[in-house]
């Protein structure tokens, strides 16, 4: 399986001089408790790896989805941009599954953005996120729980513990409660969320 590519932060636009020059001196990334600058190229590549909305369900995020979304760039470019980003904190790198999977749950969280619009009476289980009568992406009971009170949390692993114990307490066989599987889950609905605009990853602070 190839590694995932997870872009980290939410970006808050470009910074101009106050002198009035017609190009950005650089664009502003938040991440944690401050900002990030990076330059026109970086923040390319890095707006790149939140992939595109129409492919991102059959091809997560990787370096090989990357050299054809930046095909004009050599490969050893996008590779050094890509390792740059990752050594700043912008972009994390794992193949998701066992202990690299709660690596990225203990080092993160994640935070809402969209509106939720629910579940319907035809499909209860699943539920849409996205603007009001524009779903951008649905995704089953407990991805909706995270993504709506992950952030409450002081990790993406602490609020999987959570949702795992509340649902254990609740002793039902159709309620999924190891916090692994929960994770995975979660993991798997990443790709689409960030791309759709309906979560962005933060690290701990």
């Amino acid at each position: 399986m190839s590694a995932m590519l997870v872009p980290i932060g939410h970006a808050v636009g470009p910074l101009y001089p106050l002198t009035g020059t017609p190009e950005a001196d650089n664009y502003e990334i938040r991440i944690g408790d401050g900002i990030f600058n990076v330059d026109a190229e970086e923040l390319r590549i890095w707006s790149l790896i939140h992939g595109d909305p129409k492919k991102v369900v059959s091809e997560m995020p990787s370096r090989k989805m990357m050299y054809e979304a930046a095909g004009d760039l050599p490969i050893s470019q996008i590779n050094m941009l890509i390792d740059r980003l990752r050594d700043f904190g912008l972009i994390m790198e794992f193949t998701p599954g066992g202990q690299a999977a709660r690596a990225f749950g203990y080092q993160h969280k994640v935070n809402p953005l969209a509106v939720g619009l629910g579940n319907t009476e035809q499909a209860p289980w699943y539920f849409s996120i996205g603007l009001p009568n524009a779903a951008r992406v649905i995704v089953a009971h407990g991805v909706y729980h995270l993504w709506m009170f992950g952030h409450r949390h002081a990790s993406l692993w602490e609020a999987c513990l959570y949702l795992a114990s509340e649902r254990k307490a609740l002793a039902r066989a159709d309620l999924e409660s190891d916090p692994d599987r929960l994770l995975a889950q979660f993991l798997d609905a990443l790709p689409a969320l960030v791309a759709t605009a309906c979560v962005y990853v933060d690290r701990v602070r």
